[in-house]
């Protein structure tokens, strides 16, 4: 027994003197100096194709200065930066402005209250490309699904109202714009979607004041955004393909008072109206509201998760689909390659992508980061027609986790392509 005791301290410390051995060879890298106030606000990867990865951060140095900086994070050098004497960033977006494969930087400055982007050239400067007063609701697309894209921004116009801005991503400049003052918007979130499949998408947000849901049409030449049209709602709304030929209906309450859904079609028309069975009036309302295939027959059904009050357990789940017939419009030509925004978005585990084969044929769905390479391959080689759903982990083909930032996925099959975006968190 005494003999045993005395080897157990032995083998004790031996233990524990491994760790001390493998973790010396564990050395410092590089840190800043002098200290100062650092916001990471993006570890995008190589964000610029030169081989290097990038960090951008946010710096408050000497006087009280804030500046945007771009550094290696191989050495934490410093590769270009701006100084911005009275700027506070706030939120912050990568987007390929101009279509060179090479991200901007876009950053919302909470003092000017200014919209900006940033260009780098590969100089140690990070010069203004453009910059407007907008809110933070805004977003990047290609709407009329040409080789530019536009920004879709919330801008004070006439009299301080707010209006839906239309500019060239690449230059800032105004394309087309609202011009309603009576009476004024207070826009909601905004969205984009092509409801008509016609090549030109429209712009989809919620009026705060009137309590409208609101769809503008846009056409590239005339200066504005008309009107196509604008029904009393509540916020909480969605879009779903009942018919399952990508023509999409918008769902939506028109009163917190009364549980009635409203079913519009693509040209604003009211084609059904349902109640949840059993609702109550002025007591319940929506908390969730998610289309998919449920039953795998091609269209999509309503899941609604209806809460009859704000005491727990007061929840019922109701499916609604349509028992009518496939649309007559479906009839007038091929159906469309219909590729969804992936849920969630942003995400920070998986990313659920919904997507429309119009014909049994070869398709794929890809991948890429900011500067155009191929990052994942999700789906390839023979596709069945119909409705599909594919789930991105955030790791590329080799099993890696994927850096936080902004990608790309692609849908090809039967002569035709389609890309969306969506934000990768860490």
């Amino acid at each position: 027994m005494r003999a045993r005791g005395m080897f157990a301290p032995l083998a004790f410390a031996a233990l524990f003197a491994l760790p001390t051995t493998a973790f010396s060879a564990f050395v410092e890298k590089w840190h800043t100096t002098p200290p100062a106030s650092y916001r990471v606000l993006n570890t995008g990867g190589d964000l610029y194709g030169n081989g290097v990865y990038e960090i951008i951060t946010a710096e408050v140095a000497g006087g009280g200065n804030e500046r945007i900086a771009l550094r290696s994070a191989s050495t934490g050098a410093v590769l270009a930066q701006t100084v911005l004497s009275t700027y506070r960033v706030g939120e912050v977006w990568l987007e390929d402005v101009d279509g060179d494969g090479h991200s901007e930087i876009i950053f919302m400055d909470t003092v000017t209250g200014k919209l900006n982007c940033l260009n780098y050239a590969g100089t140690n400067t990070l010069p203004v490309r453009w910059s407007f007063v907008a809110s933070a609701n805004w977003l990047f697309a290609n709407l009329d699904n040409n080789n530019t894209a536009e920004t879709i921004t919330v801008e004070p116009g006439v009299g301080g109202f707010q209006q839906v801005v239309v500019r060239a991503a690449a230059t800032g400049s105004v394309v087309a714009q609202t011009t309603q003052t009576s009476p004024p918007y207070n826009v909601g979130q905004l969205s984009v979607v092509d409801l008509d499949n016609d090549g030109l998408a429209e712009i989809l947000f919620w009026d705060a004041s009137a309590h409208k849901m609101n769809c503008l049409a846009f056409t590239p030449g005339p200066n504005t955004l008309a009107v196509r049209w604008s029904y009393p709602a509540y916020p909480n709304w969605t879009l779903v393909d009942f018919d399952g030929n990508s023509h999409l209906y918008l769902v939506f309450q028109e009163s917190v008072s009364d549980p009635s859904y409203f079913i519009y079609d693509r040209n604003g028309t009211n084609v059904s109206t349902f109640h949840p069975s059993g609702a109550p009036f002025g007591n319940g309302w929506v908390a969730y509201m998610r289309p998919d295939d449920y039953d795998g027959d091609g269209r999509q059904e309503l899941l609604l998760d209806y809460q009859y009050g704000p005491a727990p357990g007061n929840d019922v789940l109701y499916v609604y689909e349509s028992n009518s017939p496939v649309s007559v419009e479906a009839t007038n030509g091929p159906r469309a390659l219909e590729l969804r925004a992936s849920f969630p978005n942003p995400a920070s585990s998986e990313s659920r992508i919904a997507y429309n084969v119009p014909s049994t044929g070869s398709a794929s769905l890809r991948l890429f980061d900011v500067n155009g390479r191929e990052v994942r391959t999700l789906v390839h080689g023979t596709t069945q027609a119909g409705q599909h759903e594919a789930i991105w982990d955030g790791r590329d083909d080799r099993g890696l986790r994927l850096p936080a930032g902004a990608y790309f996925y692609e849908l090809n099959a039967g002569g035709q392509r389609v890309t969306r975006r969506v934000i990768r968190l860490q």
